[in-house]
């Protein structure tokens, strides 16, 4: 018996070593420390908006990162509340950074975020669009065309006279039409849960996340027919990931217990690749900006507990044919 305990724990331990590690550049640092923010990209620049500054103090920032100068700047939207865990997305059509949901400090506590605003990356001008039917932080939210698409997060977070945080989660579904101004709710999600995902060829993927306990699944929701599949999980939970999307591939980048995990997801294989990276973080953001992966802000893993303003990259076209190595 201790003879197939050894060899198992040999198997174990040569699989972990196998794994692949990826080595990122070193990048300028964002201007501020942050992490639990908004994020997204247009063409040329990277949009880190909101977020933590410490353990107590919520941000306004909009960050931007220019690809062309690798030049980060930063300008304060007074418009809009401090926020954290808002849910960002770059909208080409209307050349405008749209903001949804998050939390701000609500007196001695934490309350949320219900408007939708788009912002102008621009002129920094910000233009109020509506409400949302069910404020949330940690939304997944993902774009097909002029139609946003988000999803689950946090509608209440409350703490018991011991301290402890409670979380109410949402199966929530909804599509926002940006051209009529049309809100309609679709089929909940499968989970109540904080996660996010992507669209690819007419299905919305939705990957892992967190329900007080971080997840395995991979769930597919094919927009047209309005229904859900669940597909074959992670090997391993994943949450508080940053996510990324380069044609039919996702890119979950760090995690909640394993900050230097990275997460290659190929959406026609429907087959998941793992590395390990040369930095760890949670809550960071992640963007595909050209030939490179970026990975910016977030909060450090390691026992110092420290909020970053790192900010790394990789070929992405070098990490895709990999996979096939």
């Amino acid at each position: 018996m201790k003879v197939i305990f050894t060899s198992l724990a040999l198997l174990c331990c040569t699989l972990l070593s196998a794994q692949k590690k990826l080595i990122f550049e070193k990048m300028a640092i964002m201007p501020n420390e942050a992490y639990a923010f908004g994020y997204t990209q247009s063409a040329d620049e990277i949009y880190a908006f909101g977020g933590g500054e410490d353990f107590k103090r919520f941000s306004s920032y909009l960050h931007i990162y220019d690809t062309r100068s690798e030049i980060w700047i930063t300008n304060e939207i007074k418009e809009i509340p401090l926020t954290k865990y808002a849910s960002s997305v770059y909208l080409e059509a209307y050349k405008g950074i749209l903001v949804l949901g998050g939390t701000r400090p609500y007196g001695t506590s934490v309350g949320l975020v219900d408007e939708i605003r788009m912002i102008n990356p621009d002129d920094f001008k910000v233009t109020t669009l509506g409400t949302l039917p069910e404020p949330a932080k940690d939304m997944g939210i993902a774009n097909d065309g002029k139609k946003v698409y988000f999803f689950g997060g946090s509608t209440r977070m409350e703490r018991n006279m011991f301290g402890t945080a409670n979380f109410q989660f949402s199966k929530k579904f909804f599509v926002y039409d940006l051209e009529v101004g049309h809100m309609e709710m679709l089929p909940d999600l499968p989970k109540a849960m904080e996660t996010n995902g992507g669209i690819v060829d007419g299905n919305l993927y939705v990957f892992g996340g967190f329900n007080r306990n971080p997840l395995t699944s991979i769930w597919q929701y094919n927009l047209k027919e309005k229904t859900w599949t669940e597909l074959e999980p992670f090997d391993r939970p994943v949450s508080s990931y940053a996510l990324a999307q380069y044609g039919r591939y996702f890119i979950l980048a760090g995690d909640f217990y394993d900050g230097n995990q990275l997460i290659v997801y190929d959406t026609k294989a429907k087959k998941a690749e793992y590395f390990k990276t040369n930095f760890a973080g949670r809550h960071m953001g992640a963007s595909i900006m050209g030939e490179y992966l970026h990975v910016y802000g977030g909060f450090s893993n390691n026992k110092d507990n420290f909020i970053k303003h790192d900010h790394y990259r990789i070929s992405i076209k070098n990490l895709i044919e990999s996979l096939d190595q």
